[in-house]
């Protein structure tokens, strides 16, 4: 995990954007209703967008989120365009837990294969930092790209400690074992691989015996310890893990 120093730093480092004019494969003038993203000073296009579109810098995105959380720690990952950045404030209010605290995960990308996101998340310490993705039943913001980032951001802030309350009820009410005709149907509905379903039954036929929790953190470990060569992709797979797990667990965790 970076400081809010280090964080700081590496934004600075991310290249900025332009939209420039685009050349259809021989034409002489530039297209009348489409530009090209790319990095400035490269020659290389990331994607065509129309000419209304509207570049917001990752700078001018992330920047204001660490500069707006006094204290702070987290991971920011970038590549080819593509970044996301983890954020976790310090603070009792922001403990759901002595192994978990509760923060942001934002998402962006200047070729739209996913625009602004904001989802909440959990710190997990086992051995290691994990990050958990939290339901979107939760809160979740999804913009192509964003006005004013700083006036988002701030509403977020205000809402983790709604949010951490509710994790610590999640926590609570998934903590039951579940049995073996479970433990198949939820293999069935996470997907996450062959390594996994092995790994769970074999806690089972040891045990007797899973913990629905367990299940949660156990599949979020293999996630987060599995290459991507696109970050924004494991990011989607947490969520759709978060969404199963909220989903199937509803009822238990909302009942009271």
């Amino acid at each position: 995990m970076n400081t809010k120093k280090e964080l700081l730093n590496k934004i600075d480092k991310i290249p900025l954007f332009e939209a420039s004019d685009l050349y259809l494969q021989g034409a002489s003038e530039p297209d009348k209703n489409w530009k090209g993203v790319k990095e400035i000073g490269s020659k290389d296009v990331l994607m065509p967008v129309s000419r209304h579109y509207k570049i917001v810098d990752f700078i001018d995105i992330f920047k204001p989120i660490i500069d707006g959380i006094p204290d702070l720690e987290g991971e920011l990952r970038y590549r080819d365009g593509r970044g996301v950045l983890f954020v976790y404030p310090k603070g009792d209010g922001f403990n759901v837990s002595k192994d978990e605290r509760v923060g942001l995960i934002i998402t962006n990308s200047m070729d739209k294969s996913m625009g602004l996101s904001v989802n909440f998340a959990i710190l997990l310490h086992r051995n290691r930092y994990y990050n958990v993705v939290l339901p979107k039943s939760f809160s979740n913001l999804r913009k192509r790209h964003l006005g004013n980032v700083l006036d988002v951001v701030s509403n977020y802030q205000k809402m983790l400690v709604g949010c951490q309350d509710a994790w610590k009820i999640i926590i609570k009410k998934f903590d039951r074992n579940v049995d073996a005709d479970e433990i198949t149907m939820l293999l069935d509905k996470l997907r996450i691989g062959k390594s996994y379903n092995k790994f769970i039954m074999a806690l089972y036929k040891m045990n007797k015996s899973v913990k629905l929790w367990n299940m949660f953190m156990d599949a979020v470990v293999f996630i987060s310890e599995k290459n991507y060569k696109n970050e924004l992709n494991r990011v989607k797979r947490l969520q759709k893990i978060a969404e199963i797990i909220y989903q199937y667990a509803s009822l238990e965790a909302f009942g009271e």
